[in-house]
């Protein structure tokens, strides 16, 4: 089974990252790569892309003592309710990671968010919204140097750009590069309960509280403003404008977010709203033929 990847519409199959750089959209893939590792590292010089100083390249011989890098994972997703339709993500592969404190993070089910569609069709005036937090794990650093990760990356898998902007090639050895990661970061297993807990802060701060039973659950304490959270994607229940916009700046004190006031897309669901008749159509395009090309 081939995870995180794109299902080519020519041929049929699920290709992952590196086959992806072999096909006629291998640019725009690149491009989608080249953003990540920017936003990863220390941004770019034209300021296009603002850096998020979670990795740091190192020489080879500036690994600590006792600690083992872990290894790269890329995925690549077709994400057309992104900013970014060709989205590239870094990923860590956290087996490797030693982490013995809690790791437990709260997150909506499928059946929470479809509980959730039916109560906005069954409440007058309600409508649904979704919300995506940018660079949501990385905006926890760590507290103490002890405390980074470290990861192996093929030179490979660096776009050309990146190599010559930061000037990596002497960093090469044995076709491989050592990052050091100081921030929360996709794969780590302490990165999730880091991110949540720092959320949790945010949104109570502006009166948004999980309902206490129902995991991944939250709703405002005097607005009827209700949310699934599923790690950093908010599935949105509001009555009235001014609610929707009120949890938006919350978010954007601080947080990049991208906004989908259509509600068109929640934890890989279709959804097809019709206010006026009171339904919501549901269904996930592909489904079938993904799931024969695995």
């Amino acid at each position: 089974m081939k995870l995180n990847a794109v299902l080519n519409a020519e041929t049929g199959k699920l290709e992952e990252y590196r086959t992806l750089l072999k096909g006629k959209d291998k640019i725009l893939w690149e491009r989608g790569c080249s953003k990540e590792v920017a936003c990863l590292a220390q941004g770019r010089k034209d300021r296009s892309v603002k850096g998020t100083e979670t990795l740091h390249f190192i020489s080879m011989d500036k690994l600590p003592k006792g600690k083992i890098p872990t290894y790269l994972r890329i995925c690549a997703n077709h994400r057309p309710q992104k900013a970014d339709h060709y989205h590239v993500r870094w990923t860590v592969g956290g087996n490797l990671i030693v982490y013995l404190d809690e790791t437990y993070t709260p997150t909506a089910d499928q059946t929470t968010a479809k509980l959730l569609l039916n109560n906005v069709v069954s409440t007058p005036g309600a409508t649904f919204f979704c919300l995506d937090l940018g660079n949501f794990y990385l905006e926890i650093p760590f507290n103490h140097p002890s405390e980074y990760e470290y990861i192996s990356i093929p030179a490979w898998a660096i776009p050309d750009d990146i190599m010559e902007e930061y000037n990596l090639r002497p960093l090469i050895k044995n076709g491989r590069l050592l990052a050091e990661i100081r921030t929360g970061m996709y794969g780590l297993p302490q990165a999730g309960r880091l991110a949540y807990i720092n959320l949790i802060k945010h949104l109570a701060a502006d009166g948004y509280l999980p309902t206490g039973n129902t995991p991944g659950l939250f709703r405002h304490i005097t607005r009827p403003t209700i949310f699934n959270l599923v790690v950093d994607d908010f599935g949105c229940m509001v009555i009235g404008d001014t609610h929707a916009e009120h949890l938006i700046n919350t978010l954007k004190k601080n947080y990049d977010v991208t906004i989908d006031r259509e509600g068109k897309i929640f934890c890989g669901i279709h959804l097809k709203w019709d206010y006026d008749k009171r339904t919501v159509g549901l269904s996930i395009p592909n489904y079938v033929t993904k799931a024969r090309a695995i």
